[in-house]
């Protein structure tokens, strides 16, 4: 089954890197980690902001992650500008879409084109 958001561990690791938590749409509540459906909140102390697979998509700079669908998984890429080389190619294929959008958020952070959850020219 394909998950709805990320999970805690992948909503952490994006904070830590710098994702804006008002971008989220889900959250992790509680010690138990029930999973809630969130429009607009102000994040307390015991809430994890989670992201969606639009969510994740729509911190993307526009035009520079390109998915691609085989036949059981999914891989996704980046190209700085849209064009030439690929700078990004999913190390890993998965069922899951949201998981490769996830790696290719991580990795962008980590090589310096996102920046506090704004992308850098």
């Amino acid at each position: 089954m394909n998950p709805k958001a990320t999970t805690i561990e992948q909503s952490r690791k994006l904070l830590e890197l710098g994702l804006d938590p008002k971008s989220a749409d889900f959250a992790w509540v509680g010690e138990d980690g029930c999973f809630v459906k969130s429009s607009s909140y102000e994040v307390e102390d015991t809430e994890t902001p989670a992201w969606s697979l639009e969510a994740l998509i729509d911190a993307l700079p526009p035009g520079t992650a390109f998915i691609s669908k085989g036949r059981l998984v999914y891989s996704v890429s980046f190209r700085k500008g849209g064009g030439g080389d690929e700078n990004f190619v999913s190390t890993s294929y998965s069922k899951s879409l949201i998981n490769q959008v996830f790696e290719l958020v991580v990795w962008m952070f980590e090589n310096g084109y996102m920046q506090k959850g704004v992308f850098k020219d």
